[in-house]
């Protein structure tokens, strides 16, 4: 099985940064998007974890609605299963 995961976050990357680590311990889990709502600053940084993370950033749109970062990176996902997951959710490797 081949999994995706979506979230989507503005201005949470310290959360984000520590959710993602327990997310690559899944070898399931195939790519993990995320997109970055005009943020203050740039998560491009963690990219370096893992070939798995890919970055979606979107400038320039003050009000943060999350449907629609979770639909623009559903909307790019390749795996055959989808798991959206909130920037701040730690997944239990048990």
């Amino acid at each position: 099985m081949s999994v995706s995961i979506i979230t989507a976050c503005k201005n949470r990357s310290k959360a984000l940064a520590v959710s993602m680590a327990s997310w690559m311990q899944f070898s399931e889990v195939d790519e993990i998007l995320v997109t970055n709502w005009d943020s203050d600053n740039s998560i491009d940084h963690l990219t370096v974890l893992s070939e798995k993370v890919k970055i979606i950033n979107v400038k320039n749109e003050p009000h943060f609605n999350q449907p629609q970062p979770l639909n623009l990176a559903a909307s790019l996902v390749k795996s055959e299963c989808l798991l959206k997951l909130d920037c701040d959710h730690i997944l239990n490797p048990y």
